[in-house]
């Protein structure tokens, strides 16, 4: 099940996602990103760092990847 507080701070504001996601890098924090089974339905993730994430099980139906980085994220029985 995917985590609530992370889904809360992808979904409205990618750029602070990203912002997240490099601070928590910088101070050398392994934070594991769980969006398994996320409803992203329609969500607007253009530049979104999401690799490494699970994303297993997620609806990412008309979600815009433009730019999404992926790599060596879990794409198991996502949906498109």
């Amino acid at each position: 099940m995917a985590d609530q507080e992370q889904l809360d701070l992808l979904k409205p504001d990618v750029e602070g996602w990203n912002a997240w996601r490099q601070a928590n890098a910088e101070a050398e924090l392994d934070v594991a990103i769980d969006l398994s089974g996320a409803d992203l339905i329609g969500a607007d993730l253009t530049f979104a760092d999401l690799s490494g994430a699970d994303l297993t099980g997620a609806d990412l139906t008309d979600a815009n990847l433009m730019n999404v980085n992926l790599e060596g994220a879990n794409l198991s029985d996502v949906r498109l």
